[in-house]
């Protein structure tokens, strides 16, 4: 049996890309009540939160940060789940720009939050 120092040693890591968040929403819910002026102020409109590990991630942190205000009407416990939620119309909010799709629309140019993906691969 490898021992955890061995198994550590046989592995390798590398940061392979840096991922951009945005904050989305469904045309449904663009023209229910369109963004203020300001995309990034989401005070007064409906959002997708986050629960359990979800909770930990960049977004999450950005909504928790800006949320002031907002009406959070569902928390997915993935954010695969809370681009689903999102693309049923339920709220506004804040996923993976690689994640979106057409069926959400981006309501800021900007990037809001960002998370690093790493390449882990064995070396033997």
């Amino acid at each position: 049996m490898i021992d955890a120092a061995d198994r550590q040693a046989l592995i390798d890591t590398r940061k392979f890309a840096e991922v951009g968040w945005s904050l989305y929403a469904a045309r449904s819910c663009v023209a229910r009540k369109p963004p203020s002026c300001d995309p990034c102020d989401v005070c007064g409109h409906d959002v997708v939160g986050f629960a359990d590990a979800a909770a930990r991630t960049p977004g999450a942190r950005w909504l928790e940060a800006n949320a002031g205000g907002t009406t959070v009407v569902f928390c997915g416990s993935s954010t695969p789940e809370v681009a689903r939620a999102a693309k049923a119309g339920m709220g506004m909010a804040i996923v993976r720009c690689f994640t979106a799709d057409s069926a959400l629309e981006r309501l800021t140019a900007r990037v809001l939050a960002k998370s690093e993906v790493f390449l882990v691969t064995t070396l033997d």
